[in-house]
């Protein structure tokens, strides 16, 4: 499924490759719990096992970090693979709204940005 690990005010998230579309939802549900319980500012959802993002996974990252941010905390998305992203765009996937860094460090980066500015 996935795994969540928490580090100060943020939250990491690995993906599998084999989540499926109820795992999505209950991993929704979970952060979602987690984000006011630990008063978490930032959550980074790193997607890098991931062989492919279909479009209810498309879908599902933009409802998790949309419900995050409702919450008070920002998410950014990572670890997007160059064939994944390929063929997001030619499937017209988008991640509308979405924050994407390259790798965990610049997702870090960019949250402490993020977060600061939220302030």
């Amino acid at each position: 499924m996935s795994v969540v690990a928490k580090h100060g005010d943020l939250l990491y998230v690995t993906l599998d490759d084999d989540i499926g579309d109820h795992d999505m939802q209950t991993l929704l549900e979970r952060l979602s719990a987690m984000t006011i319980r630990h008063k978490s500012r930032g959550v980074i959802l790193d997607v890098s096992a991931m062989e492919v993002i279909d479009s209810f996974g498309c879908r599902m990252l933009q409802t998790i970090t949309t419900v995050l941010r409702i919450h008070g905390a920002r998410a950014v998305v990572c670890g997007v693979r160059p064939a994944v992203a390929f063929a997001m765009v030619q499937l017209a996937l988008r991640l509308e709204d979405v924050e994407t860094a390259l790798d965990f460090e610049d997702a870090v980066q960019l949250l402490h940005v993020l977060t600061r500015a939220h302030v």
